[in-house]
């Protein structure tokens, strides 16, 4: 059985079970056996297929839960795709010793020669999260894409597109152009065939986008939600949207209270609360403190500002800010692949705080061990977070995280106090 939320706009709920009552303009909260969701259900999903890091991504959420709420529909959730870049040829470059100039140019030329294909995998919703929380906490309904798949056989009655690209993908600018529209086709989608009903190719979501900013446009989005409503009355089951730039947070003229009630949602699943258990037991670990040291995705581009983020100005600077004897050990959140680094962050701590430092998936040098596969490493990126919600305390090098902003949402939910950033320093005064 499962506690699950009911609509009347829908008259069914996020479990698959039918709604046998319901109360007033809302709903009344349940516990139904899962089973085959009744005839009337309506479903809205989004799919966007980006490299983007699970910061970006979790914000795309977000905005599906806020549209299905806004079309009165259950959120399709989409698994997440998580991309593992190949920073291991970085495990061997000296950092130190060359000047900042010779270091970029090493470490670009490392990149450009080095560097393997980014690998996806794609992990279900509620592999990591537990999808009756968050729809009994936020009150929107919610089902996976593997459960909608299984209800519906992958039918998409109304699919709605861009005519062209916004920035994001997949586009649609061929398919749109050869007059497409209003004809059905077959596509995939996180490895799965769906079958689209009708293409609707719009101009609507392709105007008055801007690509360099990080939340859409207010007039954008109020006429996107317009047409959206406009294409839902129509009363398709399952109302999609493809290739639109979803991933960045709708205004918040346009939230409402739901936004408060999002972060608190996302509930980790039973799954990820025990792996980080048996990790913190197993290094006999009560008291920590959790530092995201974000490394070599921006060593490339970013050197000139992320260079200086070494061993030393980061514990030197956590040593202004705690008391080492109320904590057992320092949990490294990182994707640093730099052993020379890792190695003199785990001595620094030790000569300098009396704190050993442990890194989930990592050996006693903090490395992550050759032949660990991408999918493990796409494992992390949750267990990491987790690591830093439930620490005592937190902290994250500078320079801006949607993967920090997470943890610290999540710390605020679970009642804990806001990380703080270590404060750096620009490139000309240490290293």
């Amino acid at each position: 059985d499962r506690t699950v939320l009911c609509r009347p706009q829908t008259g069914c709920c996020a479990s698959g079970g039918f709604c046998p009552m319901q109360l007033g303009a809302l709903l009344v909260v349940l516990t139904l056996a899962a089973g085959t969701c009744a005839a009337g259900d309506q479903y809205f999903w989004a799919f966007i297929d980006s490299p983007m890091g699970f910061g970006d991504k979790i914000r795309f959420y977000y905005n599906v839960l806020q549209l299905s709420d806004n079309l009165h529909r259950t959120a399709v959730l989409f698994p997440f795709q998580i991309t593992v870049t190949d920073y291991s040829f970085l495990a061997n470059i000296d950092l130190e010793g060359k000047g900042h100039a010779a270091i970029t140019e090493k470490l670009r030329h490392e990149h450009r020669h080095q560097q393997l294909p980014a690998q996806a995998h794609f992990i279900p919703f509620d592999t990591w999260f537990n999808i009756s929380e968050l729809t009994r906490i936020s009150g929107v309904p919610a089902i996976t894409l593997e459960a909608w798949h299984a209800q519906q056989s992958g039918a998409v009655d109304l699919l709605v597109v861009g005519d062209r690209s916004v920035g994001c993908i997949p586009a649609w600018d061929a398919e749109c152009q050869a007059r497409m529209a209003h004809k059905d086709l077959d596509i995939t989608r996180a490895n799965l065939p769906l079958h689209v009903a009708k293409l609707v190719c719009d101009q609507t979501n392709s105007q008055n986008t801007d690509r360099d900013t990080m939340d859409l446009p207010a007039d954008f989005a109020l006429t996107w939600i317009a047409r959206l409503k406009e294409l839902s009355s129509e009363q398709p089951t399952t109302l999609a949207t493809d290739g639109i730039c979803l991933a960045y947070r709708i205004p918040d003229s346009l939230e409402g209270p739901l936004e408060t009630r999002i972060t608190p949602a996302f509930v980790f699943s039973d799954i990820v609360e025990a792996r980080v258990s048996t990790f913190l037991k197993s290094h006999n670990i009560n008291r920590y403190i959790a530092i995201h040291w974000r490394r070599s995705d921006v060593l490339i581009d970013f050197s000139d500002y992320f260079l200086p983020h070494t061993p030393a100005v980061i514990l030197r600077r956590l040593k202004q800010y705690v008391s080492p004897s109320e904590f057992d050990a320092i949990v490294l959140l990182t994707d640093n692949f730099v052993s020379q680094e890792l190695r003199t962050f785990k001595a620094l701590a030790d000569s300098e705080l009396g704190l050993p430092v442990v890194r989930y998936g990592a050996d006693d040098d903090l490395i992550i061990p050759r032949g660990t596969s991408s999918r493990d490493q796409a494992e992390f990126v949750i267990t990491d977070i987790l690591l830093g919600s439930r620490a005592d305390r937190f902290y994250y090098t500078s320079g801006g995280s949607f993967f920090s902003l997470f943890i610290n949402n999540q710390r605020r939910a679970r009642g804990l106090g806001r990380g703080e950033p270590l404060p750096m320093p620009p490139f000309h005064t240490e290293l």
